[in-house]
């Protein structure tokens, strides 16, 4: 018995060739997605404000970015160790008007909270809203501050 070729199909296809084409599609959709539906994406992710934290010798602070919010839409608390700062950023109503729009800012009511160390001195904490940035100031108590200790090697 001899071995043929079979006949009327191209020599290029061959079994892997669905399973490229689909890779290709699947790969297309994830590079084009955040780019084509923003605002979809947007209103997945919700609104979650950037927060840097930073240590020194006198205590701790915050700087919480909350661009477009007012003083009175913010609210900072403390309850057991627990830092919690909340919100939220109201969405403003744009009359749509024909052709495109790309939405990218987003929207929404969030929670943020820390556990701070016992070290703090809660009662001295104080909170600064300048150019839509929270600064928090957390002193820690005078007792727990670091001391130097020189130790002598024998």
């Amino acid at each position: 018995m001899a071995i043929e070729k079979r006949k009327g199909r191209s020599e290029s296809l061959d079994f892997y060739t669905p399973f490229k084409e689909m890779q290709k599609m699947i790969d297309r959709i994830f590079d084009e997605f955040p780019y084509e539906w923003p605002s979809i994406s947007s209103k997945m992710e919700g609104f979650i404000p950037a927060i840097d934290v930073f240590e020194n010798d006198k205590g701790y602070e915050l700087e919480v970015e909350l661009p477009g919010m007012k003083r009175d839409e913010i609210e900072i608390s403390l309850n057991d160790h627990v830092l919690t700062i909340k919100g939220e950023k109201k969405d403003e109503h744009v009359e749509e008007k024909k052709g495109s729009k790309i939405l990218e800012r987003t929207y929404g009511a969030f929670e943020r909270s820390f556990t701070i160390p016992e070290d703090v001195d809660s009662e001295n904490i104080n909170a600064k809203y300048e150019d839509g940035v929270l600064k928090l100031t957390i002193p820690k108590r005078p007792e727990s501050k670091s001391k130097k200790v020189k130790i002598e090697v024998k």
